[in-house]
């Protein structure tokens, strides 16, 4: 679980020059990507509910941080 500090932490460490913020969200994609097939690997198999909950959180998480970064590239 995220807690409300290390989303600050995460939020406050993000850099304030555009490019260096596309390539953070690139990194952040591949992420998503990797949870993605990770989240079909777990479907595939049967769906082991404890590793498909564990799935849908990271990539909820993932997706957070996506939007944010977004919403700053747009005000950028």
């Amino acid at each position: 679980m995220v807690t409300v500090a290390a989303w600050q932490a995460w939020v406050a460490s993000l850099p304030s020059d555009p490019v260096e913020l596309a390539q953070v969200r690139a990194g952040l994609q591949v992420e998503v990507t990797q949870a993605e097939r990770r989240l079909a690997e777990v479907l595939a198999t049967g769906g082991n509910s404890r590793a498909h909950r564990e799935t849908l959180i990271e990539l909820a998480k993932l997706n957070s941080k996506l939007r944010l970064l977004e919403a700053r590239l747009v005000a950028a």
